[in-house]
């Protein structure tokens, strides 16, 4: 079990291009699949309805908590030097990492600007996300792992 010290930051620009990368390989994949998909033939309406649209909901759904279980962070996190711990320093598990999405909704209908409040006011600079899922997200470099004492 590893515990990381939290040096707590907002660290507000990393977070939002870290987003727009997340976001942007996830809406690679979705194009990818629509175009694969496609329902209409009509080159200028691409769609894909009903059950197959259940693979890219999957996909949502598993991306970010499956990646930021596995390694710590996102890729767009990851790039950006960023990783996502509880706030007692452990390491996350996959109902965490998955607790931090649940709340990806509202933040993406107000266009990040609740985020955005919420990390500059809350006193460990945390998301919905993140006060749902008692996680932070702290910077990898500063990240020590420091191993527990039984």
């Amino acid at each position: 079990m590893n515990f990381h010290e939290l040096p707590l930051r907002p660290y507000l620009a990393k977070r939002i291009v870290a987003t727009l990368i997340d976001y942007a390989i996830f809406s690679l994949f979705t194009c990818v699949y629509i175009w694969v998909f496609d329902e209409d033939p009509d080159v200028t309406n691409m769609q894909v309805t009903g059950v197959a649209m259940l693979p890219i909901t999957i996909l949502w759904l598993l991306y970010f908590p499956l990646t930021e279980t596995l390694n710590g962070a996102t890729p767009g996190h990851d790039i950006m030097k960023l990783k996502v711990v509880l706030t007692n320093g452990r390491d996350i598990s996959f109902s965490v990492a998955l607790k931090r999405r649940v709340c990806d909704l509202i933040d993406i209908s107000t266009y990040g600007i609740v985020a955005v409040i919420l990390i500059l006011k809350t006193q460990k600079h945390q998301r919905l996300g993140d006060l749902l899922a008692n996680t932070v997200v702290i910077k990898k470099e500063h990240s020590k792992i420091v191993k527990p004492v039984f």
